[in-house]
Formats: C-alpha cells, structure tokens, sequence
C-alpha cells in the first residue's frame, strides 16, 4: 500500500513539472528561485503565487464541466498569463504578476523560439538539440525540466520543500481572489461556459494545482540520485522515446543547467525593473 501510495505521489509531483512543459515555460523551482531573488526573501504567498498561474492548465480535468469547452484551459491561461493585474493586491498578487509571458518569467523561457536569439536558455536548448538531433520543442522541454532539478541541486532539499509548504499554506485563502479577478472575464470569452460554472472551475483547477504543489515539494526534496532515477521514465512518456534516451538527454540537460544563477539573477534584476514601472504606470492611470 506505501509503494502504491508514493508511486501515486511521485506521478502528481512529475505532473506540476509536466503540465508548464507543453506551454514551453519554466517549473516551480525556477519560478520560485525568481520572486525569491526580485524579493530578497522567501514570502511564501509570493512564491506560491509565482508558481500559480499555471493552475489553468489542468482545468480540462475538472470532471463537472460537460464536454465542449476545449478554450477553457487556454483562455485561462491568457488571462493569469496577460491579465494578472486583475488580482486585488497581496503578496500572493505580487508573486503572481512576476510570471507573466509579457515581461516575467514565462517571457524568457520563451525566447528560444527565435532562432536567432542568444539568450541563456535559447543557447542550451539549441545545444541540447544539436548534440542529441533533436527538436529544440523536444529539447525545451528536457531543459526546463533539468532547469528545476538544478536549481534544487543549487539550493538545496529545503527550498523544495519551502515550495510545497507554500502551497499547503494557501489553502482556499486565495481563491476567492482568483474568482474575483478571472471568473466574469472566462465567463464572457466562452459562450459555452456560464458565470456559474466559471467560478467552481477556477476553485476546482486552483485546488489541484495546489495538491500537485504540495506533492512535487514532498518528493523534488529527496536528494539528487532520486531525481536522476525518477525523472526519465515520467520524461520518456512524455518526450515518446526510451528511459534509456531519456536519461542521456536529462543527464546531459541538468549539466548544461548547472551554471543558471548568473543568468536567472540577472532575469530577476530585469523582471524587477519591469515590475515596479508597471506599478508606477497603473498608478499615473488612476
């Protein structure tokens, strides 16, 4: 029943990692390691609010909704990705705004795209790619992925499970925040999805996320070779290739990885700068 048990946790921990993959974005260690350097603190409403606006991304799940809302996930993704300012102001908010693909953190683990960009992460996908002939979608993937397991690396077995904590801490004490600021807004872009039935959505995708949370903090603070071990058969599923091949592109991918504090302090440093002009914008709009 025990192995049951923590083989089940273990799936929910490499999901909270899986769900950002496909959307080509960094996990929660690295987001996390982001609001802790813009803050220079470890407010854990703030990290857990930089981890969650991925929550829109298991919104499909929510076994409630009918069939024939295939935008639900992808609308509440533009709106905590685009719209975060709608949040009333917290430390949570706060957290949350740092995320965004505009100017946060999701805006730079995007740029690999462009095939001339010379960004930190753009030069290790296209490398990873390069030495392993795969795709630079493939080897995004792979990165970000290693890109949280150095981190933890670098930060030690402690910060992961601060990362959990955060989440177990939250509660419900944000949602209705969330369903304040993105319920009507979801509501009014899917005319297939009622006021109604947007506000149990958002709580419904918000609790799971934070369950994922709470057990990716429980099994990414167990030490470097249970990392190693664990993460590529989860990867090969997703990557469709071999543990086998797994492995070599995730070995090779946390080396590339481990020289990432430079690069992510100085993300930081711009992310912050972006941050307090856009504070000082909205407030000139009042």
């Amino acid at each position: 029943m025990f192995f049951r048990i923590s083989k089940s946790i273990w799936w929910l921990a490499m999901v909270a990692c899986m769900v950002s993959l496909p959307a080509g974005a960094w996990g929660p260690a690295t987001h996390a390691y982001i609001i802790t350097r813009i803050l220079g603190t470890e407010d854990l409403d703030a990290m857990f609010g930089s981890l969650h606006p991925d929550f829109g991304a298991v919104a499909q799940g929510n076994p409630a909704l009918t069939p024939g809302n295939p935008a639900l996930a992808s609308r509440l993704k533009h709106l905590t990705h685009h719209e975060y300012y709608r949040l009333a102001p917290s430390p949570f908010a706060e957290g949350f705004s740092t995320h965004n693909s505009g100017w946060g953190a999701d805006a730079y683990a995007h740029r690999y795209i462009v095939n001339s960009d010379e960004s930190y992460s753009a030069k290790k996908i296209h490398q990873l790619a390069h030495e392993f002939n795969i795709s630079d979608h493939k080897a995004e993937d792979i990165f970000e992925l290693a890109m949280d397991v150095a981190v933890i690396l670098d930060q030690g077995p402690d910060f992961a499970r601060k990362i959990g904590e955060s989440a177990r801490i939250a509660g419900p004490r944000y949602e209705q925040a969330l369903v304040d600021a993105f319920a009507a807004p979801l509501a009014e872009a899917l005319p297939d999805l009622s006021l109604t039935e947007a506000e149990p959505a958002i709580r419904w995708s918000s609790r799971i996320h934070r369950q994922l949370i709470q057990a990716y903090g429980i099994h990414f603070c167990m030490g470097k070779e249970y990392l190693m071990r664990k993460a590529p058969p989860y990867l090969a599923r997703h990557l469709e290739c071999s543990p086998e091949e797994a492995a070599r592109y995730f070995d090779r991918a946390v080396e590339l990885a481990s020289d990432f504090k430079p690069e992510m302090d100085s993300m930081a440093r711009a992310i912050k700068t972006a941050m307090e002009k856009e504070k000082q914008k909205r407030a000139s709009q009042k």
